[in-house]
């Protein structure tokens, strides 16, 4: 489960490359599962919302309502992710990888279903994403809209050493930004909703690593 919101909170922050946008997006994560014991733990543990900052194509999404809060952060200029521990006062450094290396066998299977929603006054198309090697029996969908000028999914960087992608929900054969993405197994499942778009000037200091953060490796 961590390493699914891990994947969640990078396949929600995109890349600095032909991006203008500045302002925030706020979501709301919702759990179910069969088991009650593990659904009181993600409740009681895992986030429960998101509020991702945009500026001058950096990035920051930050976690809401989890005792393991953990921000991540994209520097364009760095072309770098910072993953920010504000308890420890640490940080480390997520690979990135590249798209353009990955084998056709680790992309994820990605279909449009062409299906039609609104999410806040936004015109959303379903598509729905399997892990090619999928062991887990997992599967995404995704709402994106194309609406929000100066974002597009498709610029983001791929995380994962040496291109290696095939258990990570990014890709560039969709367009847009998610409004919503809801992950199913058999034993679990969850969605993150976008509750709120706001244009509006973000300080620059939040998207600096504190001088006080120390590496953890």
């Amino acid at each position: 489960m961590k390493n699914i919101l891990t994947l969640l909170s990078l396949a929600l922050t995109l890349s600095g490359s032909a991006q203008n946008f500045e302002g925030a997006i706020t979501w709301s994560v919702q759990y179910t599962s069969n088991d009650t014991f593990s659904l009181t733990a993600m409740r009681e543990n895992l986030p429960k919302g998101y509020m991702w900052m945009v500026k001058d194509g950096n990035y920051r999404m930050v976690t809401i309502g989890s005792p393991r809060n953990s921000d991540l952060l994209w520097l364009a200029g760095r072309q770098q992710y910072y993953s920010l521990n504000d308890q420890t006062k640490t940080y480390r450094i997520p690979p990135v990888g590249s798209w353009a290396r990955a084998a056709a066998s680790d992309k994820p299977m990605i279909v449009n279903t062409r299906e039609q929603r609104v999410i806040l006054g936004y015109h959303c198309t379903k598509y729905i994403v399997t892990p090619k090697d999928n062991t887990a029996k997992m599967q995404t969908v995704y709402w994106m809209t194309t609406e929000i000028k100066g974002l597009d999914m498709k610029t983001m960087p791929t995380p994962g050493t040496g291109g290696n992608i095939s258990q990570s929900p990014f890709h560039q054969d969709i367009s847009g930004t998610p409004m919503m993405i809801e992950i199913v197994t058999p034993t679990m499942s969850l969605s993150i909703e976008a509750e709120s778009v706001s244009r509006r000037n973000i300080p620059l200091e939040e998207f600096m690593v504190p001088l006080d953060f120390k590496e953890s490796k």
